[in-house]
């Protein structure tokens, strides 16, 4: 599997390719907390993605994989708009044919799974998954 990073240019088409998995929104999510337009331009990288990889991957299912939540507050700016931004994703998405949305149940619920700053996967639980 090939690790692209969200604004890499998807120019080659792979005509096998089953699956093109994309993990992608958390580090610019994270500036939503200083500037509220950042959900917004989420939203609008995560929708150009997707343009890009089908055109890219024309036989492939495109999964999203959920913007896990971050730090030790659930109820902070940035965790709001991190369910904001799942939430939209979701909905614009999952009526869509060759498409698919990840949910992960266990890592949002289990912060033991995590690192001290609330933010890593530990190194051995939250990796073993």
């Amino acid at each position: 599997m090939k690790r692209v990073g969200m604004s890499h240019n998807l120019t080659n088409s792979y005509i096998y390719t089953s699956y093109a998995i994309f993990h992608v929104g958390s580090n610019d999510l994270d500036n939503t907390r200083h500037d509220d337009s950042s959900l917004q331009d989420c939203l609008q990288k995560t929708d150009e993605l997707v343009a890009r990889a089908k055109t890219s991957f024309p036989n492939a299912t495109i999964v999203l994989s959920q913007v896990l939540p971050r730090g030790h507050h659930p109820d902070s700016t940035l965790n709001k708009n991190i369910k904001n931004y799942n939430q939209s994703v979701l909905q614009k998405y999952k009526d869509e044919e060759k498409m698919l949305y990840i949910r992960h149940k266990k890592l949002s619920t289990s912060k033991h799974l995590y690192k001290r700053d609330g933010i890593h996967l530990d190194d051995v639980t939250g990796t073993s998954l």
